[in-house]
């Protein structure tokens, strides 16, 4: 999942995702994030702080305060690292509920 100013254009925040959820609980999760680092980055905090953990609102504010001691995004003409790792906490978000969704689908 990646955001961008324009389809086709190099990604300003991305990240891929690999997870294995059952019952609403991370068992294995594989967070690399791109386009705010000056290169693909493992979010071993972040995964730490999610696995075994049933998703909830305090778990997505667990997965930001975690964020923050993963990434440190430069800055570029796509923009500053504040708004950076804003994007990459909002991309998060959406790529876990995908991961949830999924799975509760198969």
């Amino acid at each position: 999942m990646e955001l961008a100013q324009r389809h086709g254009d190099f990604a300003m925040a991305g990240i891929a995702c690999l997870a294995q959820v059952k019952d609403k609980t991370f068992k294995n999760l594989k967070l690399v994030y791109f386009g705010s680092e000056d290169k693909p980055t493992l979010a071993k905090n972040t995964i730490a702080s999610m696995l075994g953990k049933t998703w909830s609102e305090d778990c997505c504010k667990t997965v930001t305060e975690s964020l923050n001691d993963d990434l440190n995004p430069m800055e570029n003409l796509q923009g500053g690292s504040a708004m950076k790792l804003h994007l990459q906490n909002v991309l998060t978000g959406r790529v876990l509920r995908t991961a949830l969704d999924q799975a509760e689908t198969e």
